[in-house]
C-alpha cells in the first residue's frame, strides 16, 4: 500500500473525476493544470498542501501537456493508475486556532521564529531584507539580489505594512498589486510574501473572532494581485486568501497562536524547505501582520 497524503480538495466525491494536463515538470514532482487551479504531485517529502497528492514512489517521466485524471479510486494516466487514493492520508490545513495565548507568549514565540530564520542559509528573497530588522534600509543590507529590486521590494514592504497598520484599503491594494509579481521563478519573492500576509490576516481574524481584513478584502487582494503574476502563483494567491496553504505554513500560525515558540522555531525550518527562497519569503508577510496585530494589544492579555 502506498504511503503519502492527498489534499482535500483534490480528492472527488464518488463518482466524480478531475482531469487537467500537465503544466510544468520538475524532478519530485509536477503541476497539472485544472480549469483555473492547480494539482501538485509528487514525493512525500514535499509540503501537503489542500491541492496537493504526495505518495511513496511518486514515478518521474512526465511531460508537458499530458493528460492526468483523478477519481475517488486514484490517479490516472492515460495508460495506468499511479497511485490508489484509499492508500493516502488526508490533509486538510489549520484554519483558526481556538484560543489565541497571550501578548508575551505569542511575541516569545515570534522572537524565536525570527532567530530560527536568521541562522539559516541566504537564498537571495526577501527574507534577506526583512530578518535582522522590521524596517529594512535596503540599500544598507548586503544580499545577492539585484539593487533595483531590492529598493523596491523595501519600499513596498513598507507600504504595505503602514497601509495595512492604518487599514487604508485603497493604499494597501496598490502597494499590493505592484509587490505581485516581483521576483523571478515560478512564485516570485513579492508574491510568496503576499501570500503569507494574507494567509496570517485570515488566520489571525478567525482565531479572535474579529477580522483583521474581511473575507471580501482579502479575496478581492488575491484576485487583483493574481492578474500580475504567473498562473500557478496567482493560483496559491486565490489559495492563501481562503486559508487553503500548505502545511508548515498552517503549523507555524498555529504555533505562534498557542505561543509555543519550539514549536514555531521547528516550522520556520520546514517553511525553509517549501521551494527555494519561498517558505521563507512567505515567513516575511506572516510575520509582518502578526507583528502589526500585536501592537494592537486591546484584544490580548498583558
Amino acid at each position: 500500500m502506498a504511503v503519502g497524503i492527498a489534499g482535500e480538495r483534490v480528492v472527488p466525491a464518488p463518482g466524480a473525476s478531475l482531469r487537467g494536463r500537465v503544466w510544468a515538470v520538475f524532478q519530485r514532482s509536477i503541476h497539472v493544470a485544472l480549469g483555473d487551479g492547480f494539482l501538485t504531485l509528487g514525493n512525500p517529502d514535499l509540503p501537503p498542501h489542500p491541492y496537493s497528492i504526495l505518495w511513496d514512489g511518486y514515478p518521474g517521466g512526465f511531460v508537458p501537456g499530458q493528460t492526468v485524471t483523478v477519481t475517488d479510486d486514484g490517479v490516472f494516466t492515460d495508460d495506468r493508475r499511479l497511485v490508489a487514493l484509499a492508500g493516502l492520508a488526508r490533509f486538510r490545513p489549520a484554519l483558526e486556532h481556538p484560543r489565541p495565548a497571550g501578548f508575551r507568549s505569542i511575541r516569545h514565540a515570534l522572537a524565536a521564529s525570527r532567530q530560527a530564520a536568521a541562522v539559516l542559509p541566504d537564498k537571495g528573497g526577501f527574507h534577506t531584507l526583512f530578518l535582522q530588522r522590521p524596517r529594512p534600509a535596503p540599500s544598507d543590507v548586503a544580499c545577492r539580489l539585484p539593487g533595483a529590486f531590492a529598493d523596491l521590494g523595501g519600499r513596498l514592504y513598507l507600504r504595505i505594512a503602514e497601509a495595512l497598520r492604518q487599514r487604508r484599503l485603497e493604499d494597501l491594494g496598490q502597494a499590493a498589486r505592484a509587490m505581485a509579481g516581483l521576483g523571478i521563478g515560478l512564485t516570485p519573492s513579492g508574491d510568496d510574501f503576499l501570500a503569507g500576509m494574507l494567509a496570517a490576516s485570515r488566520f489571525h481574524g478567525l482565531s479572535l473572532g474579529r477580522p483583521v481584513l474581511s473575507q471580501v478584502t482579502l479575496t478581492t487582494l488575491a484576485l487583483d494581485c493574481a492578474a500580475r503574476t504567473t498562473a500557478f502563483s496567482g493560483f496559491l494567491l486565490r489559495c492563501a486568501a481562503e486559508g487553503q496553504v500548505a502545511g508548515p505554513v498552517g503549523d507555524w500560525l498555529e504555533a505562534v497562536h498557542a505561543g509555543d515558540a519550539d514549536r514555531a522555531a521547528i516550522a520556520v525550518g520546514a517553511l525553509a524547505c517549501i521551494g527555494h527562497a519561498s517558505g521563507l519569503d512567505t515567513l516575511m508577510g506572516l510575520i509582518l501582520v502578526m507583528d502589526i496585530c500585536l501592537g494592537e494589544r486591546a484584544w490580548i492579555e498583558a
